[in-house]
């Protein structure tokens, strides 16, 4: 997500030369006990602009301390940006680690592990954006642990970062999961059939058709599907509801554009802001 996505401010941080950088920093809000979920754009973009302020003017930042940030829904927001000195991890014994680490914000609660799709979103920005741009800065750390910056004092990225840290998943390039089998991907074809007509938009409008269904069988729509299960179940765990057509309409929508053929602009606006009312009303419910 682009950074006038959820902010008009301009960016903060001296040049980010790249001289003494190593790496990615990883970091959790570290401010609830509760899981956030799966929020829409609209709710994620709020949280931004609540620590854009503390970090500003509470701290006297001149702009949010985190680098990028990567939600529940797979998203990867621009905050800094790569050319930018961020300020999260920076301490009295250790001035330089602001030079020596990119920060990215992992937005999750103390006790929720991250989703299928938020691991899958931070292994696509580290291979396809970061390290392009910082080639050979291949080093992975967790604010305060596993094994954490020099001189930081702090439980930051939490326990479950910490622990996909610990284990190496962070660091994987993207598409190394196991795909379905042929047969898991003609049951979720049958799912997708089953779902194809959205009722109540949430606005009052009607139904939503999705018209025309082109999946393949080949690895990459096995793995596309893999992952979508996965981001269905995980939706259904936190909402603590059934998975029912609704349910998994909402869950599904914003990864189904890539295979759905003839929807137009319109409805897929349509379809994303159904989906964005639907599944905020469950994930509150």
């Amino acid at each position: 997500m682009p950074r006038s996505a959820w902010t008009s401010a301009p960016r903060g941080g001296a040049q980010l030369t790249g001289g003494k950088l190593v790496g990615i920093a990883c970091h959790w809000p570290g401010t609830t006990s509760d899981a956030y979920g799966v929020e829409s754009e609209g709710v994620i973009a709020s949280r931004l602009r609540g620590w854009w302020d503390f970090h500003v003017n509470t701290r006297g930042w001149t702009d949010i301390g985190y680098n990028f940030a990567v939600d529940q829904a797979g998203r990867v927001w621009d905050l800094r940006g790569l050319t930018r000195v961020g300020a999260h991890c920076a301490s009295p014994t250790n001035p330089d680690a602001n030079h020596e680490w990119l920060g990215v914000l992992f937005i999750l609660g103390d006790q929720e592990p991250p989703t299928a799709a938020m691991i899958r979103a931070f292994q696509d920005f580290r291979h396809d954006v970061f390290l392009p741009r910082w080639p050979g800065r291949t080093r992975l750390t967790g604010h305060g642990r596993a094994p954490g910056v020099p001189g930081a004092q702090t439980s930051c990225p939490g326990p479950f970062v910490a622990a996909k840290l610990t284990d190496g998943t962070l660091a994987q390039p993207p598409g190394t999961e196991d795909d379905v089998t042929p047969e898991q991907a003609n049951q979720l074809a049958s799912i997708f059939r089953a779902v194809a007509r959205f009722e109540g938009s949430g606005d009052g409008s009607g139904s939503i058709e999705w018209r025309t269904w082109n999946y393949g069988r080949g690895p990459a729509t096995r793995t596309m599907i893999g992952q979508t299960l996965a981001i269905v179940r995980g939706l259904a765990d936190q909402a603590g509801v059934d998975l029912d057509e609704h349910a998994l309409a909402a869950a599904l929508a914003p990864l189904l554009p890539p295979i759905v053929a003839d929807l137009d602009d319109e409805a897929l606006a349509r379809i994303a802001a159904a989906v964005n009312d639907e599944q905020a009303r469950r994930l509150t419910s």
